[in-house]
């Protein structure tokens, strides 16, 4: 071989229904650059700067979560019908595989976490077709958290209120609330997610439980195809006002109210719409008339005390009120926003009798702070000094000491003195 000469390299090739699910997954990055690579039912032959055939070629979608490749070096056959033959052929994880027929100058630019949502997208599409995706209404909950489900490590095994009938009574009196399910083709339950209806008729899909991590996007795929509000952290019972309209992908936060009864002998452990009060849910935590926390596992509901407060005339959680022993509203409770602690009691924050000077509440009787009438305003008595002259204080840094007394620097016509390293000598002296 000559010295330096370039040995032209296979184009990538990819069967049509690899080629398939990378157009109908545009939104996935990987995909997305894929299909920008490639034209018509291969890519294009860019591999010194994009894609390499050093490793695999001839790829193909399997429904089993793998991608079918001829390795290099193997030979391509034929079936009769003019199809890539199997003989040869081996199949490997998806985002291996597709880490191994990038090019080295590329791959920099995704991310392990690209990879892996590349991964849960491809198995899932494999999988929609051995799933069953439905709704079902609020008198079958129980039976739904109840039944016999697909093994895995996800979410929907670990939940704590699988088998808990008895918990779930109030679920299946709902009137304003479903669930969506998933199962496999033995009947098995593969996933599932509350599914309420708003006071607008919106329906919103809440937390997602599921047996595999990829089964998140089937799920969230049949949410876009029903147009559901899901929420914006879909795998977790945080984030309670965070959603996402699948209409337009719009991003947003919001607060609602689901009536629904309330008087039970026990509760479930409710992800988002977890606080409440007589016949109603809702996932607004700063709600003032809530009275109930669904977040206990044992059955029961946390049962907040509460008490009115007469500054803002309603009630709140007990442990946000404070009892005010000086001053007005003595012998009320008000909110800890209005309230606040001075030398051992508390005051509401407007009242007369106390100022916060320099970030700290002091009485206004305090020795520690002294009223400078020319200014209007409280000081630190550190800060001032009194004027036998004026009969008044006045802050020390706009004070002269002459023969023994404080005046205003204002009221100082002529000062005889001189400065040595910038301190007053003889007759005035400045505070």
């Amino acid at each position: 071989m000559e010295k330096n000469k370039k040995v032209k390299q296979e184009d990538l090739r990819l069967s049509a229904s690899m080629w398939r699910f990378i157009r109908e997954n545009d939104d996935n990055k990987i995909c997305r650059i894929l299909r920008k690579l490639g034209a018509a039912d291969r890519l294009e032959n860019l591999y010194n700067n994009s894609t390499t055939t050093n490793h695999a070629n001839y790829l193909t979608f399997r429904n089993d979560g793998t991608i079918s490749f001829l390795p290099y070096g193997k030979e391509l056959k034929y079936n009769d019908n003019a199809e890539w033959s199997r003989e040869n052929r081996q199949n490997g994880k998806a985002s291996k595989v597709i880490r191994k027929i990038l090019h080295p100058s590329i791959l920099p630019i995704f991310k392990d976490s690209d990879f892996e949502t590349f991964s849960n997208l491809y198995k899932a599409t494999g999988e929609k077709e051995r799933k069953t995706i439905k709704i079902l209404p609020c008198s079958e909950i129980i039976n739904v958290y109840c039944m016999d489900r697909e093994r895995g490590e996800g979410s929907l095994n670990g939940s704590c209120m699988n088998n808990d009938s008895d918990y779930l009574e109030m679920y299946q009196h709902c009137p304003a609330l479903e669930i969506v399910v998933m199962l496999n083709n033995e009947g098995h339950l593969s996933a599932r997610a509350l599914l309420w209806t708003l006071g607008n008729g919106r329906k919103l899909m809440d937390r997602i439980y599921t047996t595999q991590d990829h089964y998140f996007e089937l799920m969230l795929d049949y949410a876009k195809e029903k147009e559901f509000i899901v929420k914006k952290h879909y795998k977790t019972f945080d984030y309670k006002d965070s959603f996402t309209d699948t209409i337009n992908g719009r991003k947003f936060q919001d607060t609602y109210k689901i009536q629904c009864p309330t008087d039970f002998d026990y509760y479930p452990y409710i992800d988002t719409f977890s606080y409440g009060g007589d016949g109603y849910l809702t996932n607004d935590e700063n709600d003032t008339n809530n009275i109930y926390k669904y977040n206990e596992t044992s059955g029961g509901r946390g049962e907040e005390e509460r008490a009115y407060c007469e500054l803002n005339q309603c009630s709140y959680p007990v442990e946000e009120l404070r009892y005010i022993d000086k001053g007005r509203y003595r012998g009320m409770m008000i909110h800890e926003d209005s309230a606040v602690e001075v030398d051992g009691h508390y005051y509401w924050t407007e009242d007369d009798l106390i100022i916060l000077v320099e970030d700290n509440w002091y009485t206004k009787d305090s020795d520690d702070i002294c009223f400078v009438d020319m200014h209007d305003e409280y000081y630190l008595q550190d800060d001032c000094v009194y004027s036998e002259d004026k009969s008044e204080y006045i802050l020390l840094s706009e004070s002269y000491c002459i023969d023994g007394d404080y005046y205003h620097e204002d009221d100082v016509e002529e000062v005889t003195a001189y400065k040595v390293n910038g301190e007053l000598h003889e007759d005035a002296e400045r505070g």
